[in-house]
């Protein structure tokens, strides 16, 4: 018994003075500032577009490591104004602390601090992400086009993290193409486990504007979801919806929502749905214990 508790506590020495020896060479030897030409660097090849971090990157290992970042940006497409097409005040990247014991870099989650995303459609329909998508086909060696949902996949994909935070962010969308234009402000958006067919909480608030109306709808979204970032079919439970503007209020539940066939003949099901919405001295309560809408080529069709 004496030589296992001697086992246990050199083992238990061990991994202290390793965590000791990563949190020392991360303090003293570890100058994330010099990665940051290398990213840029690596965003400029694989994007063609100019990246901006200004200010040093800083890192902090208490009470958790993080690698913290101040204001960046992303150039928008050419042809899509001056403005950058992604700006954010700041970002952290907080790492799992296991596998810098073995040399290794791994991502546990990432906040992101007062982003602006602008997303545009020009009037012959080119959108601003399209030579990004283009860019991504021809580094995985051709082939048949990206659309929009595929790139959204590869997207996710490659931000796959135990979490992500958004911070007061903004999302400005214009289209043209089609004549539409909104703002989604004060966006503060929370996930779990943002990983490949792994379940994890949402929590999203946000303040959609339509300027030319002087309207606005606050919305609040909580969720647990699980998606299949090749396929985009989405699996939702416990989902809770509520919209609120000046004169009218909604809320929505459902125990699942399954979202299926989104590059194809997307499939929309939702189980044990309850609607409830009122405006003024006006409201009305709906329930329904399936609901499915699915689409094919022009074609609607919605069960209730």
């Amino acid at each position: 018994m004496k030589r296992v508790l001697k086992f246990l506590a050199a083992a238990s020495a061990l991994v202290f003075l390793a965590a000791v020896a990563a949190i020392v060479w991360l303090t003293v030897f570890f100058d994330a500032d010099v990665y940051r030409d290398e990213i840029e660097e690596a965003v400029r090849r694989h994007t063609g577009r100019e990246i901006d971090i200004e200010g040093p990157l800083a890192v902090k290992v208490f009470p958790r490591i993080v690698v913290e970042a101040g204001r960046m940006t992303l150039a928008a497409r050419d042809g899509f104004g001056p403005d950058p097409m992604v700006e954010m005040e700041g970002a952290a990247v907080f790492l799992q602390a296991r596998p810098l014991l073995r040399g290794k870099i791994e991502i546990d989650r990432i906040r992101f601090d007062s982003p602006r995303v602008r997303l545009a459609v020009n009037d012959v329909g080119e959108s601003a992400w399209g030579d990004l998508a283009a860019r991504l086909q021809h580094a995985a060696g051709g082939g048949a086009p990206i659309g929009d949902e595929q790139f959204l996949g590869v997207g996710l994909a490659a931000l796959a993290v135990q979490g992500l935070v958004v911070d007061d962010g903004e999302l400005q969308w214009s289209d043209a193409f089609r004549g539409t234009y909104f703002i989604a402000a004060d966006i503060d958006l929370e996930m779990e486990r943002l990983r490949h067919r792994e379940a994890g909480g949402l929590s999203l608030k946000a303040r959609i504007v339509d300027e030319a109306r002087g309207a606005s709808l606050d919305i609040a979204v909580t969720a647990m979801v699980r998606a299949d970032f090749e396929t985009l079919d989405t699996d939702i439970t416990m989902l809770e919806v509520e919209i609120a503007g000046s004169a009218f209020h909604a809320r929505a539940t459902a125990k699942s929502v399954d979202l299926r066939g989104l590059r194809a003949a997307p499939e929309f099901i939702a189980g044990d749905v309850v609607v409830a919405a009122s405006r003024g001295d006006t409201s009305v309560e709906l329930s329904a214990p399936l609901l499915r809408y699915r689409r094919s080529g022009n074609t609607l069709a919605a069960d209730v």
